[in-house]
């Protein structure tokens, strides 16, 4: 007869299984879903806005090359937990209703860019991380095994060694591009242009972003609130 803690084991065993098949499925088919192919920046910019409290703002930086996207802010440093549900790809909603959740499920939709994602940032606790995510697997087993992997790597790059200050950018994720993925990310600047003030002007968490196209900056910032622009203020 079984013991009750064989049976939580198992349990525990598929209930893993069964997470990480239903993740590997959503990832395959956010890939080729193409109307997620201009979500993935407003996805990275909610994860922003959830590294702050609500009586904070940050900062965000978005670099665009024919080879790379490197998206970077301000926010506060993570929680052990915060990484740990990125790598099995959860959700920390749950933890604080009043945000849409760090690093949740909507982050997926951000592999359009590319299977592998360097994640740099810095821990609760002082430590700093840099590792690579890799979500390039041909079946379900395969993505479980690269989520152990990738665990593994999280946890051999900590390190309490860190030349950033506080107020740098000190969250880093950056995705490498390929011919069929870098028109991906440059279609976000069809709509970016036009959109950026409203988004600075509607969003309290949201202080400045920082936009380099292929080495050239553009800056978008809160300069006044959105009483003076709604009273006629601004030019």
């Amino acid at each position: 007869m079984y013991s009750l803690e064989e049976i939580e084991q198992k349990q525990g065993k598929l209930s893993i299984k069964s997470h990480g098949e239903s993740v590997y499925t959503d990832i395959q088919e956010a890939v080729k879903e193409n109307s997620y192919k201009a979500r993935w920046f407003w996805e990275l910019l909610q994860n922003a806005k959830d590294a702050v409290e609500d009586d904070q703002s940050v900062e965000v930086r978005l670099e665009v090359t024919d080879e790379m996207v490197k998206f970077s802010h301000t926010g506060n440093p993570f929680k052990i937990d915060e990484i740990l549900e990125l790598i099995i790809q959860g959700s920390s909603k749950r933890e604080s209703e009043n945000k849409t959740g760090r690093f949740g499920t909507g982050f997926i939709t951000t592999y359009v860019l590319s299977l592998k994602v360097r994640v740099e940032g810095k821990l609760d606790d002082g430590s700093s991380f840099n590792f690579i995510l890799d979500r390039d697997a041909e079946s379900p087993d395969a993505f479980l095994k690269l989520q152990g992997d990738c665990t593994k790597e999280f946890h051999a790059s900590l390190t309490n060694e860190t030349g950033k200050t506080e107020d740098e950018f000190a969250t880093v994720i950056t995705y490498s591009l390929n011919p069929q993925t870098a028109p991906v990310a440059r279609s976000i600047f069809t709509k970016l242009d036009a959109l950026l003030p409203y988004v600075i002007a509607f969003n309290d968490k949201i202080k400045k972003i920082i936009v380099v196209r292929d080495g050239k900056p553009t800056t978008s910032e809160k300069h006044q609130s959105l009483k003076d622009w709604n009273d006629g203020l601004l030019p």
